[in-house]
């Protein structure tokens, strides 16, 4: 690099680090930033995307763009897909590239959308902090094909300070308190307008609130803000304001403190429940013990957070609560059980399979494969969060328990509940496994292993990818080639078949091998004294040793009461 050279990329730099300290708005911090970036490098075109954690993008800024990307109010810029979202989202840009050809632009001109202004390829570069990824920054001009390594370099340095300047605005504001002394609604204010979004607020009085619920408030407030389709609609410092306060605005989900002044969490809630029947609760505390849960499910409350919750974590909980669709496997199949009848089977002896926790109760292995089955028609972001696979320190959310109400054994059942988590297989079509990683993959993060996210079993002559649901339970979609069900077309959730396997744990791997075995059951292969596959490729328990780590996950198997019976045979009790 040449002096002069070395001299104007300072000065570009010095430049745009001014420009960035000169607004607290940053949708107009962006618009100048851009604009000023393009000037002082001579390129004419500008925008910037920025992608959540889920891969959603929105384009936040742009500059100079062609009159065919204006089309329909810049419909190119708000749809569809390209090469560099693409990347971004499977983790391939980690660094400024030159871009082959823009899609965008090569879907203007098939559709004809106008004038491209000789535009054709740009330069996109990732905007981080750190190892944090925040979105994209996409430059060109007219008739320029290539950019530079040094053109790339300053590129991505500009990056770096927009990325870096986001996420500090963001993080001072979540880390500083002291925001509050204007008032809660003024921080809401300013932390929404510092995201770029429009905040308005409507203040009905004047009021001192506790600093713990201010600060809770506050944190609600933020990720209501990061996630523009959830609204806060009401405020509250203690119980009495609650229950007001719902019976005027409706809402679908009350988030609250289990210990509030005038009226306590728990009675609360139960008050909550009698005035409007349809409201999800769900309480922020510090407590995990079952002192404080159990009375919280009797109550109605649908959700038990710990207060430091992940704020991801805590949007995630809200949607499901608000879904009905809890976050857990066994939420679901117990909803989708209330719906379906008693089956009547023949021939071949029945599994059935139950957990003597409470919360799923399965008549039979075929019932259980017509719930997996009956759960297709639900959006998978509704059913598994995307971006959840990592199992929460301590999450449950509750639903069904009004049954048990009054029963001795309420503790025990839903201390058996809370930590226990499932491994289900379901089988594929065979020739349909690329095509439903995909499908999955669309939808969820798939496990890795050793750097790969599927594998292939040379003993079962099957493919097998891995995911987790937001609390744990491990999920596998398995392809057995020597199973002639092969499907004539594209893979669609109908060729998503039947569940094949159950994980079974126990203390002695060997002995429950024998049981099963007395009852009528086969060993599937080799057993050894922590694995053991036991019954055909249309059925498999997968016996395995406490504590042994499951394939494709981090986590260490654990018993809970499970119970197994064949019918005219017997049962088997677990745990």
């Amino acid at each position: 690099m040449t002096e002069q050279a070395g001299m104007q990329e300072m000065y570009t730099l010095k430049t745009i680090a001014e420009t960035l300290n000169t607004s607290n708005d940053l949708n107009l911090m962006l618009d100048t930033v851009l604009g000023k970036l393009l000037e002082l490098t001579g390129l004419t075109a500008g925008w910037v995307f920025l992608i959540d954690t889920q891969g959603e993008y929105v384009c936040i800024s742009d500059h100079g763009l062609p009159p065919a990307l204006m089309h329909h109010d810049k419909e190119p810029m708000r749809c569809g897909s390209c090469w560099c979202v693409n990347r971004f989202r499977d983790g391939r840009l980690d660094n400024a590239v030159n871009i082959i050809n823009c899609k965008r632009l090569e879907d203007a001109v098939e559709h004809q959308w106008g004038d491209t202004h000789d535009i054709t390829h740009h330069a996109t570069v990732p905007l981080r902090s750190g190892e944090k990824m925040l979105g994209l920054l996409n430059v060109a001009a007219p008739g320029k094909e290539h950019f530079s390594d040094s053109e790339l370099a300053l590129l991505q340095a500009v990056a770096y300070q927009i990325g870096t300047l986001k996420e500090m605005r963001a993080l001072i504001m979540q880390l500083r308190p002291a925001g509050l002394e204007s008032g809660l609604l003024s921080a809401l204010q300013e932390y929404g307008t510092g995201q770029g979004l429009q905040v308005v607020v409507h203040r009905t009085g004047m009021r001192s609130l506790p600093q713990s619920i201010e600060e809770g408030l506050w944190r609600i407030g933020q990720e209501a803000l990061n996630n523009p389709d959830m609204e806060v609609v009401g405020e509250a410092s203690n119980g009495q304001e609650a229950l007001e306060q719902a019976e005027q605005l409706h809402p679908d989900v009350v988030l609250m403190d289990l210990h509030m002044p005038v009226l306590d969490g728990i009675e609360t809630a139960r008050r909550l429940r009698a005035l409007l029947p349809g409201i999800r609760i769900i309480v922020l505390t510090s407590f995990s013990d079952q002192d404080h849960v159990v009375p919280a499910v009797r109550a109605g409350v649908k959700g038990y957070l710990l207060k430091d919750i992940e704020p991801e974590d805590l949007a995630v909980a809200i949607r499901n609560v608000h879904a009905e669709y809890h976050g857990s496997i066994s939420g679901v199949l117990k909803n989708a059980l209330d719906h379906l009848s008693q089956a009547h089977f023949s021939g071949k002896p029945v599994l059935s399979i139950s957990s003597a926790g409470g919360a799923v109760g399965v008549s039979s292995l075929l019932q259980l494969q017509a719930i997996i089955r009956n759960l297709h028609g639900i959006n998978a972001q509704e059913w598994i969060s995307i971006g959840g696979a990592q199992r929460r320190r301590f999450e449950a959310t509750f639903d069904g328990y009004e049954e048990f109400e009054g029963s001795q054994d309420i503790e025990d059942r839903i201390k058996r509940v809370l930590g226990s988590f499932l491994h289900l297989a379901e089988t594929l079509t065979s020739n349909r496994f690329e095509e439903a990683k995909a499908w999955a993959a669309a939808r969820v993060r798939l496990s890795r292993y050793e750097g790969k996210d599927e594998t292939y079993s040379t003993n079962w002559n099957s493919n097998s990818l891995y995911f987790e649901d937001p609390v744990g339970n491990i999920l596998e979609l398995i392809a057995h080639h020597t199973v002639h069900n092969e499907s004539d077309h594209p893979f669609s959730k109908q060729d998503l078949l039947q569940v094949c396997e159950v994980g079974l744990v126990t203390e002695d791997v060997l002995s429950t091998v024998d049981e099963l075995e007395q009852m009528g059951l086969k060993r599937w292969g080799e057993a050894s004294d922590t694995f053991a596959p036991v019954g055909d490729v249309n059925g498999l328990f997968i016996v395995v040793k406490k504590e042994r780590v499951w394939f494709f996950s981090e986590q260490q198997a654990q018993m809970y009461p499970f119970e197994v019976s064949i019918r005219e045979v017997g049962k088997l009790r677990i745990g």
